[in-house]
């Protein structure tokens, strides 16, 4: 079936970005009729049928995509990420509402359809995490670092109960992510707030806990980890995921290797289950590769 917002998505790529714009062609047929569908879903929800939101979305995403481009370039020569502090980041990035709506929040969240290995971490989700939430009897989760709500949004698709909770550090991200709820009707199901978990411990406990790209953002990713490790209910599942070797505006800490995330996992009191690694393309050269180390974990 035509989806019609992509085929507009598509002619504003080719109009904006035109070296872009074969890129959707090559994930349709990847991908098939259901990353089609997922991507059509999300930009109805971005741009509420708004040719001109969608095309700023589109812009934004481009945006993003540039940066980040040239911020990997340059960590493959100097061998550091940009961003030298959370604090720091957080007034350049988090706090500032024309960078954050223009250009961040709508490059987190059509890359997960946009960019390959992403779209691979979100069937992984689905597939794996999403499942175990199906068949628990007890479907709360919290979702650390929401951002765009993207993963909030999956899990409260995954049945007509499952109730979330979202704790960011960035009003303007939280406020993103109730108008993703809004649109696809799970308005009630879920609630977001403004909590550090690394220094505000929240006294309730969920089954579920979902982290996805939140460590590498920190100074201290430990710490935070000994929060939510806090907060998951005995027994409870958590999926959590981190970049690696992955240039970003907000980026700070360097993870190499998968060992490097898991022992920071099993420090922080967390037994492995499950985990993932995907790359974001082959290796040209020496450069480092962006990929996602991908955790299920108890």
């Amino acid at each position: 079936m035509p989806y019609k917002t992509v085929i507009k998505f598509e002619d504003i790529f080719a109009k904006k970005a035109p070296f872009m714009a074969s890129s959707i062609g090559r994930l349709r047929e990847r991908f098939g009729d259901a990353w089609e569908k997922g991507l059509e879903q999300t930009l109805d929800a971005v741009s509420g049928g708004d040719t001109e939101k969608l095309e700023q979305a589109a812009v934004g995403y481009i945006r993003f995509s540039l940066e980040t481009e040239k911020l990997q370039r340059r960590f493959a020569a100097e061998g550091h990420y940009l961003s030298k502090s959370h604090c720091d980041t957080a007034k350049e990035v988090f706090e500032n509402p024309d960078y954050m709506f223009s250009t961040y929040l709508p490059g987190v969240l059509l890359l997960n359809y946009l960019w390959p290995h992403e779209y691979g971490h979100l069937c992984y989700f689905r597939d794996e995490f999403m499942k175990l939430i199906a068949e628990s009897s007890d479907r709360r989760f919290c979702d650390i670092g929401v951002g765009a709500g993207f993963y909030s949004r999956l899990a409260l698709s995954t049945t007509d109960d499952v109730i979330g909770t979202g704790y960011d550090i960035s009003d303007h991200a939280l406020a993103f992510a109730r108008q993703q709820m809004e649109h696809f009707g799970f308005s009630g199901r879920w609630k977001g707030e403004n909590r550090d978990v690394t220094f505000d411990v929240p006294d309730e406990k969920w089954p579920f806990i979902i982290s996805v790209q939140i460590l590498h953002l920190l100074d201290d990713p430990v710490a935070l980890l000994k929060g939510m490790r806090k907060i998951l209910a005995p027994g409870g599942k958590g999926f959590i995921s981190v970049a690696m070797t992955a240039a970003e505006i907000d980026a700070i800490y360097v993870y190499n290797t998968m060992g490097e995330v898991r022992e920071h996992l099993e420090t922080a009191g967390f037994r492995v289950i499950k985990e993932r690694e995907n790359a974001a393309y082959a290796q040209r050269g020496n450069d480092p590769v962006p990929r996602l180390a991908t955790f299920i974990v108890e």
